[in-house]
């Protein structure tokens, strides 16, 4: 079960996991996200492949799409009710949540990597956490049920260490073979994060972060790459700090295919930046420091810190933890 490009681009470089009986289940919410999806996972043999449109809204639309994800959910336990693993691309959605609780007496669960979240999850999951989101009353209602994932086992690109002794790990290698790139010293990509959008930090800090490395790296041109959920109304204020620049597709299917790329690397804890390691990029890569007392909620200042935890050890000489003194 696949919910977004990035799930999809990293289980396609692990194609021993997709054998011939293999089932897609696409969760997405408009059209263009299941060619998105698609153009990583359309050369694998798949015994079937199910396209589920998730609720937009609180209406009678989205209640009726809910209703009709229930009884999807049903009918594909019925028609297959042998199925040996399952891959979830998210710990966190209801709907993949919710498949695995339908198999896990008989099925190995698996995470698949979609970003830095699997680090929270690891380290949750290690210290004994293993609550899960609340299901909305509707859900409730409707009879989706909540698993208790006792085991799970990691499909990532980067080592999680340590794990809960029930969890276990698959590495994802890279086998990507890349042109020689030119690295230019004079320019900065600056990845976009959706933190004030989402409401962990204030829009203050974020613009103040900007401008911050912008007055610190003045001899870089640096280029705002928004994050795909970014919040719109930020932008126009963004611009005025850095030039903006959208990709069609997802930043490190950029990366691959480019043939010019910036010498320097800058986000919060976008997952991007682990990714670039991964794919064996030149780049200087600086991860900027969040400061617990700017995390506005406090249900993401634990997974946060696990994150930065997780960046402070790591010994890559291309990667830095960027602490700023505003």
């Amino acid at each position: 079960m696949v919910s977004t490009p990035a799930q999809a681009f990293f289980i396609s470089l692990a194609p021993q996991l997709i054998g011939t009986n293999s089932i897609l289940i696409l969760t997405i919410k408009k059209k263009k996200e299941e060619q998105d999806i698609l153009n990583y996972l359309k050369s694998f043999e798949w015994k079937e492949v199910h396209i589920w449109f998730l609720p937009i809204g609180n209406n009678l639309i989205g209640y009726l799409t809910i209703l009709s994800l229930r009884l999807k959910l049903l009918r594909f336990k019925m028609n297959s009710p042998n199925i040996e693993k399952v891959f979830i691309g998210s710990y966190s959605n209801i709907y993949h949540l919710s498949l695995s609780a339908e198999f896990e007496e008989k099925s190995a669960i698996f995470l698949l990597y979609d970003g830095v979240q699997i680090i929270s999850v690891a380290d949750a999951r290690n210290n004994g956490n293993f609550n899960l989101v609340d299901y909305p009353l509707l859900h409730r209602i409707l009879g989706f049920s909540k698993p208790k994932l006792s085991s799970l086992t990691y499909v990532s690109p980067i080592n999680l260490n340590p794990i809960s002794n029930n969890d276990s790990f698959f590495l994802i290698e890279n086998s990507i073979v890349k042109e020689n790139k030119n690295y230019d010293e004079d320019i900065g990509y600056f990845i976009g994060n959706n933190l004030p959008g989402i409401g962990i930090v204030s829009r203050e800090f974020y613009l103040k972060v900007l401008v911050h490395i912008k007055n610190t790296f003045p001899n870089k041109e640096i280029i705002y790459i928004p994050h795909p959920r970014e919040d719109i109304e930020i932008l126009p204020e963004i611009e005025k700090i850095f030039e903006i620049e959208k990709f069609d597709k997802i930043f490190e299917d950029h990366f691959i295919s480019a043939r010019d790329f910036p010498s320097t690397v800058f986000s919060f804890c976008s997952s991007i930046l682990l990714n670039l390691i991964f794919l064996n990029t030149k780049s200087e890569i600086l991860a900027i420091d969040i400061p617990v007392s700017e995390i506005k909620l406090e249900s993401y200042k634990e997974p946060i810190a696990s994150i930065y935890k997780y960046y402070a050890e790591i010994t890559d000489k291309r990667f830095s933890l960027l602490k700023l003194k505003l």
